[in-house]
């Protein structure tokens, strides 16, 4: 995870792993099963909202791109 290719690539599986479980937790009748997939979909986001960081991050020496909240610091 150390170029910006490879963090664009996991966004891109983000992606489609964000709308494949969303899309199945809609068809699921279990309120139980569907909260569970919702919050899968939760942490998707959330790990795409770090890699995002790191992406905004990288090629910043004063700057660490595995801590989501040095960006906000330095900004």
């Amino acid at each position: 995870m150390s170029n910006r290719s490879d963090l664009n690539a996991y966004r891109d599986q983000f992606a489609t792993l964000d709308a494949a479980v969303e899309r199945i937790a809609g068809t699921v009748p279990s309120p139980t099963a569907r909260h569970q997939l919702n919050k899968a979909v939760a942490m998707i986001r959330a790990a795409d909202h770090f890699v995002k960081g790191a992406l905004h991050a990288t090629g910043r020496a004063d700057v660490d791109p595995l801590e989501p909240l040095a960006v906000e610091r330095a900004s």
